[in-house]
């Protein structure tokens, strides 16, 4: 694997990587009260230059967009027309940034002011014939204390027909789906129930309110026809669940893994799950002290080996889950900012007697921790195409 260097480049986070390219995006106020206008832009590494992706169609964040398609290199758009004072036209633009084209695949009448007020928009596309589309809903607790996004209202959409089938599966209609995320040909991991952890909601919700959390698997094909047929119990092939003393931040696909967390309310325990969908076998790892999100444990995947990082006042070491030892160390001046299969980037300040503090970016083999470069510059980000090639981002050192 290449390392190439980008100098004073922007700070850049992304989730969509197409060769040499990233896909940023920028937001902005609209003329929609609580409504941003985003801007996505191709961003080549190459020579440090961003290219707008359709400027003449206006982006609304109305909410989320996802392919159930492994490796899909779409993105989604919400674009609004107004009809009249209470009715807008909305389009769900499907974008292929390595072809270049785009097309509507979803078109439907709202009243605009209700996004990001009282409703958000949450939408799965399984293929080019089916959607589904999860409406979450504010609502107040019992003790008119907090407000969030807890009820539900979903459906199917048959793209070829223009139609629209209720879901009226219990579990997910009661708790909601908070992600599915592909993770082979036909098959995806769906997290159900929304997170206690956020906002700290269990200081605000009484247990008739919580939600079943639930980490499960399906084939998104048998998904589609259990919906088509409005089944109130569809089959989920469920490897763990939970309610309200026990709450499931997150789920995540790293390698071979499907990482969660269970985070214990009472006794502040936090235990991550490293289930492997390929043998079926399970790593765990039991942290104290975890009462909020910025507290959960830390974890990488390197070359598919769960390391848990152990970020103390003395040190940051990567405890390695498999053989039991801790086996990279890094000392406190090293901040570890980037982890990726067979590299660790650091950032580290230094002291000289002529220039004063200075700052580096450092780049570590694994797990030899082999010095391989060693760059004058605060860490601005990182990314690793397609092609294998690793792009170290910088600014100026001071």
């Amino acid at each position: 694997m290449n390392i190439q260097i980008i100098k004073n480049a922007d700070k850049i986070n992304t989730d969509i990587v197409i060769d040499n390219k990233i896909i940023v995006k920028e937001t902005e106020p609209s003329e929609y009260e609580n409504i941003n206008l985003l801007r996505f832009y191709i961003y080549n590494l190459e020579n440090n230059s961003k290219t707008e992706i359709l400027p003449r169609l206006r982006k609304y964040d109305l909410g989320t967009a996802k392919s159930l398609q492994v490796n899909s290199k779409c993105l989604f758009f919400f674009n609004c027309i107004p009809l009249d004072d209470t009715r807008t036209e909305i389009s769900v633009i499907k974008y292929d940034v390595a072809e270049d084209e785009f097309d509507t695949i979803y078109m439907f009448n709202d009243n605009i002011s209700s996004y990001n007020t009282y409703k958000r928009m949450k939408m799965f596309v399984v293929n080019d014939y089916y959607i589904i589309v999860e409406n979450e809903i504010l609502r107040t607790n019992i003790r008119d204390t907090y407000e969030g996004y807890l009820d539900f209202e979903l459906y199917l959409y048959k793209v070829r027909e223009n139609e629209k089938v209720e879901i009226i599966d219990e579990n997910i209609v009661n708790n909601g789906i908070s992600d599915i995320i592909p993770i082979a040909d036909n098959l995806c991991v769906v997290k159900t129930g929304f997170s206690l952890l956020k906002d700290a909601r269990y200081n605000y919700l009484e247990k008739t309110e919580a939600s079943v959390e639930g980490i499960s698997f399906i084939s998104p094909s048998q998904l589609v026809a259990e919906l088509l047929l409005m089944k109130t119990d569809i089959i989920l092939e469920t490897i763990d669940k939970t309610f309200y003393t026990v709450t499931i931040p997150y789920v995540k696909k790293e390698g071979n893994y499907i990482i969660y967390s269970k985070v214990n309310i009472e006794t502040k325990e936090e235990e991550v799950v490293f289930y492997n969908y390929v043998d079926k076998s399970v790593k765990c790892c039991v942290s104290k002290n975890v009462t909020d999100e910025k507290s959960l444990t830390k974890y990488n995947i390197i070359k598919n080996i769960p390391y848990i990082r152990l970020e103390r006042e003395d040190k940051t070491s990567f405890y390695n889950l498999l053989s039991n030892k801790t086996e990279m160390s890094f000392p406190p001046e090293e901040k570890v900012m980037f982890v990726t299969d067979g590299f660790i980037v650091t950032q580290q300040r230094k002291d000289s007697f002529f220039t004063g503090k200075t700052t580096y970016t450092n780049v570590y083999r694994y797990p030899q921790k082999n010095l391989l470069h060693k760059e004058k510059g605060r860490f601005a980000g990182c990314v690793v195409s397609d092609k294998k090639c690793v792009y170290l981002l910088t600014t100026k050192s001071r």
